[in-house]
């Protein structure tokens, strides 16, 4: 009988010393590869901690190294990450396996490669180190020494504050944003970069939909503390933010509805105490995302056909001709008294902490002024949240709506939640479309799977809606 022998989880490493232009290679026989790191499973590209923890102990540090980017991954669902750029900080450091061996990147056309398709990844690595030449879209945390630098901003930053930082870990690592953990004598922080709205491709009919975060959060902690993350320091300019911990995810406790119906009651409670402030808010760098905005939005997406590139023929005729329904969708919302208000764009219980039993809701990226109700979709999906409570949906939706009863009646209410469903999906579709068009080609397949996910899941929102 023939053993069948199952290879566990992988991704490759591209190990490079800046010192002395070295790359870390293993050998294979009399034929060369790139380091391998084996995983639990495939990491999902962004989510770089495990890799961190691996890689020390693959190598014995006593530290990880700097995780640089990712530089493979796999073009469909699930989007696994294949291959990592890494640096070396360290110009001392020796291998302990007999294998491994710094090869100078001058000799690299000389070794035979077991996979050539490694052989090329390593040159086009090395391309961009050795010419300087920094693609447009590349994300300033992406890039060779960003770490030492923003680690350098913290400690100093923390030392004004009296913190004494230990370690600074990479926990998030990807084309929109950075996270990094920092382990303090006394507590934990975070620190957070994202893309500016300046990064862009140059197209300016598709520029990034995202706010200020840094300002933005700013803002929401001067005005609900008890609901924001603390910020320590920002740099505006650079999009840094340095905060205070604020507890674990919703996603990652267990699921009780009381706790739910809290966080979407304080949800409604901030966003009617914030529909005077629009201009403030998009003074502060929020986008402007209000229904007719939207739409002119949704036209502009119509046109971009390689963004569409996933959906059926058949699809994309259904979406086009979900226009006119769009607008009579519109068209009814705004004859209710629902005023424009700070929206999350992103809100799920992933987003969403609690610390010491307060609401904290965090990852503000998306941040825009538009209809209030798009936030409350996903945290109101009793059936899907609590499928095992037949009235969970009805609960969450009157605590959310309990703080607008002051702008409609209980029924009007309940209708305008209903109908602004489809315009959740059609702003995460619209959202996820900028984001295909303002990242490196290694990451569009991602976006655009996302976009097609949006549309079917708006046109069976909008079927359900009762327009007549």
């Amino acid at each position: 009988m023939t053993e069948h022998h199952i290879k566990p989880p992988a991704v490759d490493l591209i190990v490079f010393r800046q010192a002395d232009l070295q790359v870390l290679l293993q050998a294979s026989g009399e034929e060369w590869v790139l380091p391998v790191l084996p995983l639990p499973q495939r990491p999902w590209p962004a989510d770089v901690q495990a890799l961190s923890e691996s890689m020390k102990q693959l190598f014995g540090l006593p530290r990880p190294w700097p995780v640089v980017r990712c530089v493979a991954m796999q073009e469909t669902p699930p989007f696994s990450a294949l291959c990592f750029f890494v640096e070396c900080p360290d110009p001392a450091w020796q291998p302990t396996a007999p294998d491994l061996q710094w090869v100078a990147s001058s000799q690299l056309e000389h070794l035979p490669f077991a996979r050539e398709e490694q052989r090329a990844s390593i040159e086009h690595v090395l391309h961009e180190v050795e010419t300087g030449y920094v693609p447009p879209l590349r994300t300033p945390w992406e890039r060779l020494g960003w770490l030492s630098e923003a680690s350098s901003w913290i400690v100093e930053q923390l030392a004004q504050h009296n913190y004494q930082v230990r370690e600074i870990e990479q926990v998030k690592h990807w084309c929109i944003s950075c996270v990094l953990r920092i382990h303090t004598m006394s507590e934990t922080l975070y620190f957070k970069a994202t893309l500016l709205p300046s990064h862009t491709n140059g197209y300016a009919t598709n520029p990034l939909l995202f706010s200020n975060e840094a300002a933005l959060v700013s803002f929401l902690a001067s005005h609900f503390p008890e609901h924001a993350p603390v910020p320590i320091a920002v740099d505006e300019q650079r999009g840094w933010l340095l905060m205070r911990d604020f507890g674990h995810a919703l996603s990652n406790q267990k699921k009780d509805l009381d706790r739910f119906t809290r966080v979407v009651s304080v949800l409604g409670q901030m966003q009617t105490a914030l529909n005077h402030q629009v201009p403030q808010l998009l003074a502060l760098g929020c986008k402007d995302r209000r229904l007719g905005t939207l739409l002119d939005e949704f036209a502009t997406l119509l046109a971009d056909e390689a963004v569409l590139a996933d959906l059926q023929e058949e699809e994309c005729a259904r979406v086009r001709a979900s226009v006119p329904v769009l607008h009579e969708l519109v068209t009814r919302l705004e004859r209710y008294n629902i005023p424009a208000s700070l929206v999350h764009g992103d809100l799920h219980p992933g987003n969403i902490g609690i610390h010491q039993e307060r609401v904290v809701f965090f990852d503000w990226t998306d941040g825009c002024v538009s209809h209030p109700f798009i936030d409350a979709l996903m945290m109101t999906a009793g059936q899907y949240l609590f499928p095992d409570i037949a009235d969970a949906r009805s609960q969450l939706r009157e605590a959310y709506l309990a703080a607008w009863s002051a702008y409609e009646t209980p029924e009007r209410l309940e209708e305008a939640l209903t109908l602004s469903q489809p315009i959740t999906m059609l702003l995460l579709t619209i959202s996820f479309q900028r984001l295909f068009n303002n990242c490196e080609p290694l990451w569009q397949p991602f976006w655009r799977e996302g976009v097609a996910a949006w549309l079917r899941d708006m046109l069976e929102s909008l079927s359900e809606c009762q327009l007549s």
